[in-house]
């Protein structure tokens, strides 16, 4: 397969080039290839230790929105297959769009991935190009709660590296993509220190074609809440990750959690899925649940159970210390105290009295 690169040759000779030789692709560079960075809600930066063009991810008013960068497309009118090749991070990941003249054709996420950067390939097929139509990618600094920084939770910067367009059909074979969704299901409105209780995961392939090869499931914790067991589930650094079987084609699997109350507070679970395959959306790939766990069950006393050394005369007089007792620890404080010890006074003092002049 013939491969032009647009960043060997000025843009409008490489244009002509690929008329003419009838080239079937074209590589557009990110740093290169793509003279506007800043067409988005937020703007790119160039990133040459990287080859990408990247979201600052350090401003507070950059996270979570899209930047985006643009060019013109570089062949004749028709159809065509394109790849994004993008850097996956561990921190978060981001969503991509692809666009023709300002409307979206094509959306795409990142797969989770175990190490920084990984190199991934996004394919977007068949898809209808003019002649001389403004090509678009779009990207967002996201974050997927599970890598601690500075307090909070770092970012992913959206990094992508280059846009290839290859006439429809002649380009290689890339991997095809799935849509998860999650959700997480059962009760947490009544849970107190010590309480142990059960939540599901459900996992959702809505893709009619593809199947989801190592669906996988990481559910962060709060300092609240311990993990007990789930089948396929390992915890590390309160990240819960549970690897599930594959999920085919408009199909769905889940998996329930023991989980235990541990201390008092209120705080959130988050859960996100991915899978072997790119995801083409990820809005609805991850699920939270707030959790307010109360202070532990105090056992109720009955006030009918007879107090200890008071039926067989060994102890108490005539109930008086029970009741002293009671309304001292019940709220009454000192002045059910005095009442109490008054009212013993006087009736010690009027038995004292009928028994002198019983004696008369």
């Amino acid at each position: 397969m013939k491969r032009t690169s647009i960043r060997a040759m000025p843009f409008a000779l490489a244009c002509l080039f690929g008329a003419v030789a009838h080239a079937d692709t074209w590589t557009l560079r990110a740093l290169e290839d793509f003279p506007v960075i800043d067409a988005g809600e937020v703007p790119y930066y160039r990133e040459p230790g990287r080859d990408a063009l990247a979201i600052d991810a350090s401003i507070l008013a950059y996270r979570d929105r899209f930047a985006r960068a643009t060019t013109l497309h570089p062949g004749p009118g028709g159809r065509f297959d394109l790849v994004l090749t993008t850097l996956a991070e561990v921190d978060g990941e981001t969503t991509y769009h692809l666009l023709v003249d300002g409307n979206r054709v094509g959306t795409a996420t990142n797969p989770r991935v175990p190490e920084e950067f990984s190199v991934q390939e996004i394919a977007f097929t068949d898809i209808e190009i003019p002649e001389g139509a403004m090509l678009g990618v779009d990207s967002a600094a996201v974050s997927n709660g599970l890598v601690p920084e500075n307090g909070e939770y770092a970012y992913a910067r959206g990094r992508w590296r280059s846009l290839d367009v290859s006439t429809a059909g002649s380009s290689e074979t890339y991997p095809a993509s799935v849509d998860l969704s999650l959700s997480i299901m059962g009760s947490i409105d009544d849970v107190r220190v010590g309480d142990e209780f059960v939540l599901e995961v459900r996992i959702l392939n809505a893709d009619e074609d593809t199947v989801a090869t190592s669906p996988t499931i990481d559910l962060s914790l709060p300092d609240t809440l311990a993990f007990g067991t789930g089948e396929g589930c390992t915890v590390a650094e309160d990240v819960v990750r549970c690897v599930l079987p594959e999920i085919a084609p408009d199909s769905g699997v889940a998996v329930s959690l023991v989980l235990t109350a541990t201390s008092a507070g209120e705080d959130r679970l988050l859960a996100i899925v991915t899978s072997d395959q790119p995801d083409r959306s990820s809005s609805d790939n991850r699920a939270e649940r707030s959790v307010a766990v109360q202070r532990a069950r105090v056992a109720a006393v009955d006030p009918t159970e007879p107090a200890a050394g008071g039926d067989d005369g060994s102890g108490g007089d005539d109930g008086r210390d029970r009741a002293v007792s009671s309304a001292t620890s019940g709220g009454g404080g000192v002045w059910s105290l005095l009442v109490l010890t008054a009212l013993a006074r006087l009736s010690r003092h009027g038995a004292s009295r009928h028994t002198e002049r019983r004696a008369r």
